[in-house]
């Protein structure tokens, strides 16, 4: 009986110690099958991390293809400016060659006036008007050197046609007026 005894207490041993380890490995089971649940989501976020940097790589290929598109057609642009500035340059030398002043030499004291005229500041209420009068002309011309009213008027001419200064030589009103900015 004791031997029968000591049976039935080692089987109900054996029995608990298999339902521990049932158990044990119910608990291994479950373990593996939450770390195999992380791993999927953690797959799964990889995997939309990884499909948001091919779309900001898709993002960034396409700005620059715009960039690339866009140099292109400033290239193309260029080009046409080139071959524009090119011709015009071609047509516009040989006119500017014939013309009677190009070969006209400008007297050193001419571009000193020119310059001194160009910070003239008239007196008065038209300080701010680009104007000067042909007796003012004369005594800025007096201190360059051109001392004649003949010398003043020649120097008048010459940059009347060179298009840098105006004067209405011809307008009895405005004969004794020179602009001297024509872009005003």
């Amino acid at each position: 009986k004791d031997k029968d005894k000591d049976k039935e207490k080692e089987s109900e041993r054996e029995r608990g110690d298999k339902e521990r380890e049932s158990e044990k490995d119910k608990d291994k089971d479950k373990d593996k099958e939450k770390e195999s649940e992380r791993e999927r989501g953690d797959k799964e976020r990889e995997s939309e991390k990884d499909k948001d940097k091919d779309k900001d790589k898709d993002k960034e290929k396409e700005k620059e293809k715009e960039k690339e598109k866009e140099k292109e057609k400033e290239k193309e642009k260029e080009k046409g400016e080139d071959i524009f500035l090119h011709s015009l340059y071609s047509k516009l030398i040989p006119a500017v060659r014939e013309l009677p002043l190009y070969h006209k030499t400008i007297p050193l004291s001419y571009r000193f006036f020119e310059q001194l005229l160009g910070d003239f500041t008239p007196p008065g209420e038209l300080h701010h008007l680009p104007m000067i009068s042909m007796q003012d002309l004369h005594a800025l011309g007096e201190a360059c050197g051109i001392g004649s009213l003949k010398g003043v008027s020649k120097f008048t001419k010459l940059f009347d046609q060179l298009g840098s200064l105006l004067h209405f030589d011809e307008v009895a009103a405005l004969k004794d007026t020179i602009v001297f900015d024509p872009l005003w």
